[in-house]
């Protein structure tokens, strides 16, 4: 079928669109690559892909959203539980609207797995930033032993989040707000025997509040955290209100494996002070304050 087009631009999208209509020896080779695995009627192509071995099938699915990489279970026998197994999920609400938490949850007991390597989720839609999506989201963390990445694009802050006292993760990203001038709500267990994040090595924060009648966070994270590389604290706000003031701050770390430190844009911060034999990267922006840095020499 061919079409009379009159301008040139026109003229120029029919050029386009001939061309790419005209199979190239090297869309040839792709189509035979992404043949779909079942037989008749698609051309005769070799499926390449669902030779692959396992382990190299689940990483390319790792890097599909989750509802991508669900459907892929329909393709054949071959593929059926194949994203049970994948390196991370990649949930976001964004084609799910009200429908997300059944099927996050849903995801969640069909994972192949206890443990997640990775989970990655993105909530854009407000009617998601209740309470339901953040006692969720605290279960799913509870299951990470790689990496967690929450981010909050709508606009309003995430209901009030609580970490669990046995957070497995290596690396944890929480951006709890989409919009700039109000911060999610955050709850930093008390010190104590059974609060540990021992395996957590890089933390970021970033439009957070955190909950008032708390620890100073420097003694949380100290405590807490021993084996701490990476810190970003972004746009956070909160702290224990005592005698009228904010005791969120001064900030005082004493982390000896800590690398990285960046501070930006940090309510009611006055002083920071970072004792470490190790750190290389040290960042402060948009604020006037007193910077202590001691680096401990290894004995």
């Amino acid at each position: 079928m061919s079409l009379r087009m009159e301008s040139d631009e026109s003229k120029t999208a029919e050029i386009c669109l001939t061309e790419q209509a005209r199979p190239t020896k090297k869309r040839r080779a792709m189509a035979g690559i992404l043949e779909p695995p079942f037989g008749g009627g698609g051309g005769g192509g070799d499926d390449r892909i669902s030779d692959l071995p396992d382990a190299i099938l689940e990483h390319v699915l790792s890097f599909l959203p989750a509802q991508d990489a669900v459907r892929s279970s329909v393709l054949s026998r071959r593929w059926r539980h194949s994203w049970t197994h994948a390196h991370a999920l990649n949930l976001s609400d964004e084609h799910l609207g009200d429908r997300f938490l059944a099927f996050a949850d849903t995801v969640l007991a069909r994972y192949g797995a206890a443990d997640i390597p990775a989970l990655n989720v993105t909530i854009g839609c407000e009617s998601n930033l209740g309470p339901a999506t953040a006692a969720w989201l605290r279960g799913a963390m509870e299951r990470v032993v790689g990496s967690i990445s929450v981010s909050a694009m709508a606009t309003g802050p995430l209901h009030q989040l609580s970490l669990h006292s046995r957070l497995r993760a290596k690396s944890t990203s929480l951006r709890l707000s989409g919009i700039f001038f109000q911060h999610g709500p955050l709850v930093l267990l008390e010190l104590g025997g059974s609060t540990s994040f021992g395996g957590l090595m890089e933390l970021s924060l970033s439009r957070v509040h955190l909950q008032e009648r708390m620890r100073a966070l420097g003694e949380f994270l100290s405590s807490c955290c021993p084996r701490l590389r990476k810190l970003r604290l972004c746009k956070v706000s909160g702290g224990l209100v005592a005698n009228g003031g904010l005791r969120l701050w001064p900030l005082v770390l004493h982390l000896d494996l800590l690398e990285e430190l960046e501070v930006d844009r940090v309510e009611s911060f006055t002083r920071l002070q970072v004792v470490s034999a190790n750190l290389r990267v040290l960042a402060v922006l948009l604020l006037r304050i007193f910077v202590t840095v001691a680096h401990r020499h290894r004995g």
